[in-house]
C-alpha cells in the first residue's frame, strides 16, 4: 500500500519526537484506548533511542501521567505560558532560566 509517516522515522536521521498535545488533551482515569496509543509512542521512541517531547501539558494529572509511563520530557501551559520575546530575552539572561522543553521534575 501507501508509504507509512512512521518509515521515515527509520531512513531519516531523527533524534527527537514532538508529539503533538492532541494525544494527552483527552487524558482522563479509565480513557484506555488514549493510553494505548501514548504508551506505544513512549515506547517506541524508547525502542528508536530517539527522546520524546510531549507537547501540551496543562495539569499536574497529565504531568504524572505520563511520567508514569517513561516520558522524561514535555512542554505546555503547565511549565510556562508563551510569552513576548523581551520577557523570554529576560528569562534566558538569568542562570536558572529553564529550558523550552524541559525534564518533567527539576
Amino acid at each position: 500500500a501507501g508509504y507509512s509517516s512512521l518509515q521515515y522515522l527509520r531512513h531519516l536521521q531523527v533524534d527527537k519526537l514532538k508529539l503533538d498535545r492532541s494525544f494527552i488533551g483527552n487524558l482522563r482515569p479509565g480513557a484506555d484506548g488514549d493510553m494505548a496509543i501514548l504508551k506505544a509512542v513512549v515506547s517506541m521512541a524508547c525502542g528508536l533511542d530517539v527522546d520524546l517531547v510531549i507537547e501540551g501539558v496543562e495539569t499536574a494529572f497529565q504531568r504524572d501521567l505520563i511520567e508514569s509511563i517513561g516520558c522524561e520530557m514535555a512542554q505546555g501551559y503547565l511549565f510556562s505560558r508563551p510569552m513576548p520575546l523581551p520577557e523570554l530575552m529576560r528569562l534566558l539572561s538569568k542562570a536558572t532560566a529553564p529550558s523550552a522543553t524541559a525534564p518533567l521534575r527539576p
